[in-house]
């Protein structure tokens, strides 16, 4: 940075004020260089003013570097010191108009600029009010001259005693306007409504004119032009210090208060590629968090899905295993192959009946404690109830050969060993839902005689397994046989099963409700794939779903957990 008297070939900061506009940064860093300038000018032998400072006055080289000039109009700190005190007595002396307060023997100079005088007798403000015609540029004994539209407000008023190097931030303030906004800080119609502008500090701000302008470079810019001395920048270094940390991101004197959130907001300006790397880092922790925690869920949930499965068949397979055992009765056999034929239906749905109330279904099934069956009854070989363990059951001599736990027992290739745990159904007894096991009755020839069904309602527990006692959110579904022996309908082929579920944590035991039918096309897989023992579903509305065939039946628990996803 250099001062010089003459032209440069790269012009001067006033052609390039729209290029800098478009740039604030490279108003900021120019008018920095310009600042420690004219600080160097300040703190030199007697302190230079210049009290001049426009975009006029900064030439440019070809490489855009400013040179300040017109130092030949500048003064003296101490100059201004007696010429402010010498001017009061003598100025008191003078006749002057009441509007204007020049002396006598003034030349004129050049328009726009402006020889300044101080307040007239009775405080009035020199110049203001004149017409644009009447306005004379005088010089007075104090010697200070300066342009309008960049003059400080105390040199505009007269207020000599004020004018010092804080005047000179002013006009570096107001250089740094221009270069933020395409024009001066003041641009009345004549040099009278400048003037008046300039001493009531008229100002629009930069930010306001140009989008381009943040916060904080409006405030330096505002603080240099503050109408108080006092309130702005003590020096022009400590403009050019402020320039510089606006330059390197980081929080102004004049932009607010120092606090911790302003100065993360600055680091962020002054480091986004760590942010960036800081965001990137944090979310990939999080996901991995996040991803943890679902297959936590997952695992676990499947863990507790098997659970449930696996115990819920060896509740299935003692049923299956006592089912079994009474088909195979002796007694049993003997009464159904002992009676057969029309003239014999009576004898042998006695020998049935006689039968099947000797047994004590606790017993036998071993489920003292557990939830007991509903009944064991006897269908013969037609579908047609012969016998039942409840006195006076109302199913006698009907036909349920449409139902699954029969239909399953005529089908081909089906083994004297068969228990088939069969679709869920409504009683027609009690209309309760029930579950049943079924298994066939056969003759020496591997003929079928008669099918043996064990059924019990549906509730919260199935003998020792109580879902109620279970800390995790599952219940157990059954496909819906939809058959119904009053009409003897069979279900439609190709029909994709319905469930429903038959064990539930808030089921009564002899509850009477329809369950809820459930449909999805993941029990349409399990159904069409017999092979298919699991499957997890999710996350989705906050929870995982997993799937689970208990043993080879066409039961199905379903285990649900929660999870924190989607993030909400």
């Amino acid at each position: 940075m250099v001062f010089c008297d003459g032209a440069d070939e790269g012009g001067t900061v006033s052609n390039r004020l729209a290029t800098y506009a478009a740039d604030p940064r490279s108003a900021a860093i120019l008018v920095e260089k310009v600042a420690r300038a004219i600080h160097h000018a300040h703190t030199r032998n007697e302190g230079v003013i210049h009290l001049d400072l426009k975009p006029g006055n900064v030439l440019l080289d070809l490489d855009g570097e400013p040179k300040v000039t017109d130092f030949g109009l500048a003064a003296r700190s101490e100059a201004i010191t007696r010429a402010a005190e010498t001017s009061r007595s003598d100025l008191d002396s003078v006749e002057t108009p009441d509007r204007l307060c020049p002396t006598k023997g003034v030349r004129p100079l050049p328009t726009g600029f402006v020889i300044l005088t101080p307040t007239c007798r009775g405080g009035q403000t020199p110049f203001v009010g004149q017409s644009p015609s009447g306005v004379l540029e005088t010089l007075t004994r104090a010697g200070i001259v300066g342009t309008v539209p960049y003059m400080s407000p105390e040199m505009a008023e007269g207020r000599w005693e004020e004018v010092s190097t804080l005047s000179d931030v002013y006009g570096l303030g107001a250089i740094l306007y221009a270069m933020l906004t395409g024009r001066a800080p003041f641009t009345g119609k004549n040099l009278v409504e400048t003037l008046d502008q300039v001493i009531r500090g008229d100002l629009t701000q930069p930010c306001a004119m140009n989008r381009k302008v943040d916060h904080e470079l409006n405030s330096i810019c505002l603080k240099c032009l503050n109408r108080n001395p006092a309130a702005r920048y003590g020096s022009a270094d400590a403009l050019a210090n402020d320039l510089r940390r606006w330059l390197e991101r980081k929080p102004t004197m004049a932009g607010g208060k120092a606090s911790v959130v302003r100065e993360f907001r600055f680091w962020v300006r002054r480091n986004p590629l760590s942010l960036i790397l800081a965001i990137a880092a944090a979310l990939t922790l999080w996901g991995l968090s996040i991803a943890n925690s679902l297959e936590q869920a997952k695992s676990e949930n499947a863990r507790e899905a098997a659970r449930v499965a696996s115990q819920l068949d060896r509740e299935l397979t003692i049923i299956r295993t006592f089912t079994a055992k009474l088909a195979r009765e002796n007694q049993l056999r003997a009464a159904l192959e002992d009676h057969q034929g029309p003239p014999n239906v009576a004898r042998r749905q006695a020998a049935a009946q006689q039968f099947l109330s000797a047994v004590d279904v606790d017993k036998w099934f071993d489920v003292t404690g557990g939830n007991p069956f509903v009944n064991v009854f006897l269908l013969d070989e037609h579908g047609v109830e012969l016998a039942d363990n409840l006195p006076g059951s109302s199913a006698i001599g009907k036909r349920f050969d449409v139902r699954d736990y029969f239909q399953a027992m005529i089908q081909d290739g089906v083994s004297s060993d068969y228990v088939y745990v069969a679709r869920s159904f409504q009683s027609m007894k009690d209309g309760r839902y029930k579950i049943a096991v079924s298994t066939g009755i056969w003759g020496d020839d591997h003929r079928l005689l008669g099918v043996l069904v064990a059924n019990f309602s549906i509730g919260h527990r199935l003998l020792g397994f109580d879902l109620s006692l279970e800390s995790n959110e599952a219940f157990v579904l059954c496909p819906i046989d939809p058959s119904n022996p009053r009409t003897g309908q069979f279900e439609s082929p190709g029909t994709d099963w319905r469930y429903s579920a038959i064990l539930a944590r808030n089921y009564p035991d002899d509850s009477t409700d329809i369950p809820k039918e459930i449909q999805s096309p993941i029990l349409t897989q399990f159904q069409r794939d017999p092979k298919l023992r699991h499957s997890t579903i999710g996350p989705s509305g906050g929870k995982v779903v997993e799937y689970r065939r208990v043993g080879s039946t066409n039961m199905i628990v379903v285990s649900e957990r929660v999870c924190r996803w989607p993030p909400s």
